[in-house]
């Protein structure tokens, strides 16, 4: 699966992240912090799909610790790698 590297704007720490898969997508939704907190969504996509970060694994916890201008861009640079335009098959 695809991978692209990160560094975040504030600490400067360096990741990888994966695309997301389908299945990373439902099991969110599954997950019991989702369920506590709909709010957790969209860091437990970023936590599955966050591979490598300097610090080890980025957990929930190292989310919620992060910087906020570090935060959204990890929440952005998901976005930007998981969006893709496709082009309808009569252009």
């Amino acid at each position: 699966m695809k991978q692209y590297e990160f560094i975040l704007p504030i600490s400067n720490k360096k990741g990888m992240m994966r695309l997301a898969s389908a299945y990373d997508e439902m099991h969110v939704m599954r997950d019991e912090r989702t369920q506590k907190d709909p709010e957790n969504a969209k860091k437990i996509l970023i936590e599955m799909t966050t591979v490598d970060y300097e610090d080890g694994s980025l957990t929930l916890d190292k989310i919620d610790a992060l910087e906020a201008d570090d935060y959204k861009y990890l929440c952005d640079f998901y976005k930007k790698i998981n969006t893709r335009t496709y082009k309808s098959m009569d252009d």
